[in-house]
């Protein structure tokens, strides 16, 4: 049986509205790329140019992520076979360097495993149906969109 956690009581989403609504929902994954902290170097996708994934946030702070090579191995072996994970979430606002909402997502339950237990941040935008995350650490970007039969709300 899974108990549910809450987020941490400093960045608890009180009641969903503005871009805590915006996100809820599941969103497609249109591109998966990374490019050179420099800028210069090309840009590259870990997981090929034609990753697949899928996205969703739900009203009650959970969040689940599935992305996948679109040809994969039979046996997983790296972080480039997939990655799945699920747990909370939170919306923190209140970035001292100024550079927008932060999306925070509390791992778990993870593969690969060594995500557990970790706090993933990444900086996120949604502007015209299409939701933008991006590392904070890295230059990794994803960006997702919801297709017209994604449109459902899936609240638990």
């Amino acid at each position: 049986m899974i108990t549910p956690q809450p987020p941490p009581q400093s960045n608890q989403m009180d009641s969903p509205s503005g871009l805590e609504q915006e996100v809820l929902g599941t969103w497609s994954l249109l591109e998966y790329s990374s490019e050179p902290f420099d800028g210069k170097g090309p840009t590259i996708h870990p997981m090929g140019p034609d990753a697949r994934g899928i996205l969703t946030y739900t009203s009650d702070g959970y969040m689940t992520v599935n992305v996948m090579p679109t040809v994969g191995n039979k046996i997983k072996q790296s972080i480039h076979d997939g990655v799945m994970y699920t747990g909370r979430y939170w919306i923190d606002k209140k970035q001292p360097d100024g550079r927008g909402a932060v999306m925070c997502h509390d791992v778990q339950m993870a593969c690969p495993a060594e995500l557990e237990g970790t706090v993933l941040k990444r900086q996120f935008m949604i502007s015209e149906g299409r939701l933008r995350l991006s590392s904070l650490k890295y230059v990794d970007l994803e960006v997702w969109f919801r297709p017209s039969s994604l449109r459902t709300r899936v609240c638990l």
